[in-house]
This record gives structure tokens, sequence and C-alpha cells, in this order.
């Protein structure tokens, strides 16, 4: 760093130069070993140690005066060039003074700032040398965590999976908070809603096929029935959300029995119906048979009829039979029995090919539902409204229900014996 400072001087005048190379000359006299132009560093320590020598070189020489004492070797003539000399000096003190004053002046201005520097750079090194061993420290900790990394995964795996229950009940809190976002969206987006405003019933969201239970519930709802005593049979299940006739009251704290006979749709009625019963079961006229269930690659469409899966497979060139499994059956009533012990509120189906036959078998004296809802219309890509079972209507209206409602799709009933017209 010196020799790079010496080596780049420039000079004012000629004066400047010459004091300059005679302090070289010095230098170069008492320090032979050292010599500042011709410096090459090699490491952070020959550099310090360099430094200190030079710092050490301009210290001591950083004085310089006109007046030193003058010599001479020779004998004879000795004493006069002494006193020719002394003269000159005399004569030439009012030029020279001001010449190593100034000289002075730059010597103690450049040894000051290079011992500044010098301990600038002894700072800077030992504040380098303390981040890089922290910058060890911490590679240390990070090697250290990695290798414990697949230890901590295996833990975590653990945790999860017995923890398994608050996910769920973490889905279930979401749901509730998606209720109370929806009350205050507006003052947020401030609209000028009315925190007291009473919740409306009929700001509500429907996830029916064709808004299904949003006619269920407006019957619920005028009937005074609150939505926390209601209960369900959901036959034929299929999503816990999309396309469910039942969603909507589960969310409004109804609970119920759900039966799909579709496994790979299971994990997702537990994850979001975690309080209704869920049975992976066939509905059939019988209990405790084993039969043949066709899933089809499109939704709400498997069913254990193996014609019905054909005819939707030549309707519907995009459909295909994408596997063939062999399920329990289970009936209507044993359902009841076992799970609710009295008819539930609401009774929906959607067993494609067996809903009429499914029907036949409900013992309509003892465990009559309130609704049905249940599927009216034959397959199609298009609209095919007016494809209505007639037999399911009059069926239902020997039984006394009541059709009250036909949304193109499913028609839903009411119980004239429960609720009588008028009253």
């Amino acid at each position: 760093m010196l020799g790079v400072i010496i080596m780049s001087m420039k000079f004012d005048n000629l004066e400047h130069e010459i004091i300059y190379n005679k302090m070289l000359e010095y230098i170069s006299k008492h320090n032979s070993q050292i010599d500042p132009r011709h410096v090459e560093v090699q490491s952070m320590d020959e550099l310090q140690s360099n430094c200190a020598k030079y710092i050490a070189i301009m210290d001591s020489n950083k004085e310089n005066h006109a007046h030193k004492p003058i010599h001479s070797h020779r004998k004879i003539l000795g004493p006069f060039i002494i006193f020719g000399k002394k003269v000159v000096r005399k004569l030439l003190k009012w030029y020279l003074n001001p010449i190593t004053q100034q000289q002075n002046t730059f010597n103690q201005a450049v040894t000051s700032t290079t011992k500044l520097i010098n301990e600038s750079v002894n700072n800077l090194q030992l504040d380098v040398s303390q981040v890089v061993n922290k910058i060890q420290n911490n590679e240390e900790k990070i090697n250290y965590i990695n290798n414990q990394s697949e230890h901590y995964d295996s833990k975590i795996t653990k945790i999860y999976e017995s923890q398994g229950h608050l996910q769920i009940s973490y889905e279930h809190l979401l749901l509730k908070m998606d209720e109370i976002e929806e009350k205050y969206t507006a003052l947020l987006d401030n609209t000028g809603y009315d925190v007291n405003k009473v919740d409306s019933f009929f700001e509500k969201k429907t996830y029916g096929q064709a808004g299904e239970d949003s006619i269920l519930a407006y019957i619920i709802y005028v009937l005074g029935i609150l939505f926390e005593d209601v209960t369900y049979i959901d036959l034929g299940a299929n999503h816990a959300k999309e396309m469910s006739n039942t969603y909507y009251f589960y969310n409004r704290g109804a609970k119920g029995v759900l039966v799909e006979a579709n496994s790979k749709l299971l994990p997702e009625l537990k994850l979001y119906r975690n309080r209704d019963i869920i049975l992976n079961n066939v509905v059939d006229v019988v209990d405790e048979e084993i039969v043949n269930f066709y899933i089809l690659s499109g939704d709400g469409l498997s069913t254990p009829d193996l014609k019905v899966a054909k005819r939707f497979c030549e309707i519907n060139p995009h459909l295909e039979i994408v596997e063939e499994k062999p399920i329990k059956t289970i009936t209507y009533n044993s359902i009841v029995e076992q799970y609710l012990g009295k008819a539930p509120t609401i009774l929906s189906i959607d067993i494609e090919g067996k809903d009429l036959e499914l029907l036949n078998s409900i013992d309509f004296e003892n465990y009559r539902p309130l609704l049905i809802v249940v599927e009216m219309i034959e397959y199609d890509t298009k609209l095919n409204y007016r494809t209505k079972n007639k037999e399911i209507l009059n069926f239902l209206n020997n039984k006394d229900y009541d059709e009250y409602a036909f949304t193109g799709i499913n028609s839903i009933f009411i119980d004239r014996k429960q609720y009588i017209w008028g009253e």
C-alpha cells in the first residue's frame, strides 16, 4: 500500500523532487533491506509487517532542517570548505527554510495519514476475521441442521399424522369463518353495511346441482324447523360440497348419514363432513349382499347396474367404466334403524337406475322422511326435462307425497301427512 502511494507521487516543482529523492537515498543507506518502491505484498500479515516498518522509518525521518552539521574529510581545505558551505547556507536560508518547513509539514501529514490508514486496515482485518468466524459458525450450524433434516422430517410427519383430527377441526373452523367474512365484507369495503342488521335467510349460497338445497331450505325455514335440528340421509352422496343437496344444512349445524359406494371419494367426505356418519356401501333393497359397483369417469354417474353404466357410455362417448369393485349392500330402513333411530327430515336419492326400486323398499309407515329429493329425468348431455319419470311421481303421490318443485333434474316431494296444506 505504501509502495503504491510513493510510486504515484507527483511534485509541484523541481526542488520537491530533489528533496524527495534525497529522502529515498537516505532510507536506502540506513535500511538497505527495505526499498518501498519495490515491494510485493504476498499476504495481509506481510502487508502489516512492512507497513509497520515503513511507518517507523517515516516517523523517524519526518523532521528535516536546513542547519544540519557540515563536515569535510579534507585536512587542509576542509575548514575553508566548511566555512564556504556555511556562508552559502546562510545566504540561502531564506530559500531553504520554507522548503524544509513545507517538507516537514508534508512528511507529518503523510506519516499521520499512513498511521490512520494502517490502523483502519488492522481494524478492518479484525472485523473481517470476526465476520469469517461467524460465517464459519453459521455454516457449521447449517450443516448440522441439514444432517438432521431427515430426522426432523420424520418427526414432523408423525406429528401431522397424530394431529389429523386438528386439521379436520381447522377445516370446519374455516367454514364458519367464511360465514363471518360474508357478513362483514360489505363493511370492510365501505359499502355502508349495517353491523346491527339481522342476517337474512334469503342471502345464502347453494351447493345443489340445480338449487335443490335452496328450495329445501325455504320449506324448512317456513315450517319453522331449526337448521341444527335437521337430519338427512344422502344416498349416493358423491362429493362433500359440489352438487350436494345436504352440504348447505351441514354448514348450518345439521348432520346425518352419507352413503357413497366409490371409496375414492371417502377421504374428501371425511375431511369436510366429519360430523356426518359416512358409509361405504351400495344402497339396495336387501342388506349384506356383495354386488359389483361400476365406477365411471364422470361425477355422479357410477352405478351397480351394468346396463345403466353402458347406456351412459353410449350416450356420452367421453365416459368410460374405469373400475369395477365388489361392495356390500345396505338398505334405507337399516340405515334409519342403525344410525338415526327415526326418519330423517330430508332423504336425497341419486343412485342411477335404482331410484324407483329403492322407493318401493322404504317402510313408509315407520320411517317417512318429511322431504324427498329424487332424480326424475333420464341421463343426457342436453337439457332433458321432458323425460320426467311419471312412475316415481305416481308412486309417491300414492304414498301421500306432493311434488313441491321440479328443477328440471330433480323433484322435491313433501309429506302431506306431516304437513297439511294451509295449516
